[in-house]
């Protein structure tokens, strides 16, 4: 089902009492993988390149130009060439700060634009 490229099915569903500060989180994040913070969000410029490119059937990254047909190094199989997005942002709740990168449909919903 591919849950693990879909935040909506990746995240359990927003409840209020969920909610907790950045500060929290860092600690827990030995223990948990994904929690709830409100922040306000900043982008981080200059930190990476906003695309990198997949191959199209396993979605794990490759080094080589959009328009490529390639052997995937990591499938194997015959593959075409696909551009990702990757947004580096800076999350801030007042009790800490945390780097984070969103990537791909994640990011192009915080903002109006693809990788191409």
């Amino acid at each position: 089902m591919k849950t693990y490229m879909d935040s909506d099915k990746l995240l359990p569903p927003l409840v209020q009492e969920d909610i907790i500060s950045i500060e929290k989180a860092l600690i827990i994040f030995e223990k948990e993988s994904a929690v709830w913070v409100r922040a306000k969000t900043n982008f981080v410029p200059n930190q990476q390149r906003l695309w990198y490119t997949v191959c199209k059937n396993c979605h794990k990254a490759v080094n080589v130009d959009i328009d490529w047909d390639i052997t995937c190094p990591s499938s194997k199989e015959d593959s075409k060439v696909e551009v990702r997005f990757r947004l580096g942002i800076m999350l801030d709740d007042g009790t800490s700060k945390l780097h984070a990168v969103i990537f791909s449909l994640d990011a192009e919903k915080l903002i109006p634009f693809t990788a191409l």
